[in-house]
């Protein structure tokens, strides 16, 4: 009982926020977009979802954060791309497509901005079915991504029958990519796979060294804590002013 009131006191309080992470082209430093990522005080996020999944109370949670988050976002002024983590059983639940619907039209810029990242802390159980939803949802104009890909067994299937616009490559390729004859092929391979129609992210880059390779081999967009780290909303905006001033020289030093 304890945990249930819990859960449904972060929930119903709405008491967590939001960071954002901005992802980068690398060929100009242009800003492609930002990721959004739930923060609760003293709580880890997996603990949250963890807690309403087991009380039955994760749509609830996830609809909530995806509304605070693109209420925060565009009524800053942002109008990149914003990445928002999406369960499989949301995107199934017949309720989003009218919350979605409701999102979209109190919020201009979310048709053509917004882009559901599928989470992969939930397996895909049905594909014929979130194939549905999703191309139920694309019609509003909604982009979609397929996160971690290259982490899971199922992510080859996924990428071929979900039709994703964004491939986020798994940071697994990015950590000692610059060493790693392997991981350059299979991200070569990826972007060859994907050169015409889906727009390819490398996550989880930390070192200078990976960047440079990741950039050699063509890899167009790239996120992690050595470009910025998930902050204030306003605290990134701040730093979008002066980054490309801030950041390139010492990239590949």
């Amino acid at each position: 009982m304890e945990a249930l009131i819990q859960i449904e006191q972060y929930i119903m309080k709405e008491q967590f926020s939001h960071h954002f992470q901005p992802l980068y082209f690398l060929s100009d430093w242009r800003t492609f977009g930002m990721e959004s990522f739930i923060r609760v005080q003293g709580l880890n996020p997996e603990q949250l979802f963890h807690m309403a999944r087991e009380k039955n109370q994760l749509y609830l949670l996830d609809t909530k954060s995806i509304y605070k988050a693109v209420k925060t976002y565009f009524q800053s002024g942002m109008h990149k791309n914003l990445f928002l983590n999406v369960f499989p059983s949301t995107l199934l639940h017949p309720s989003f497509l009218d919350f979605v619907k409701g999102i979209a039209a109190e919020f201009p810029l979310f048709k053509e901005r917004a882009v559901f990242e599928i989470n992969e802390m939930e397996s895909i159980e049905d594909l014929s079915a979130l194939k549905k939803s999703i191309d139920r949802i694309r019609k509003l104009g909604v982009s979609f991504a397929l996160d971690d890909f290259g982490k899971g067994s199922s992510n080859i299937s996924s990428l071929i029958e979900l039709e994703p616009e964004i491939v986020k490559l798994d940071r697994y390729f990015s950590k000692g990519l610059h060493s790693s004859k392997p991981k350059q092929y299979f991200v070569e391979s990826v972007l060859e796979y994907c050169k015409d129609n889906i727009k390819v992210v490398l996550e989880g880059i930390e070192t200078a060294k990976d960047l440079a390779i990741a950039k050699s081999i063509g890899v167009p967009v790239a996120q992690g804590f050595l470009l910025n780290e998930p902050k204030d909303l306003h605290e990134v905006i701040k730093e979008q002013q002066d980054f490309p001033l801030k950041i390139k020289p010492s990239l590949y030093t």
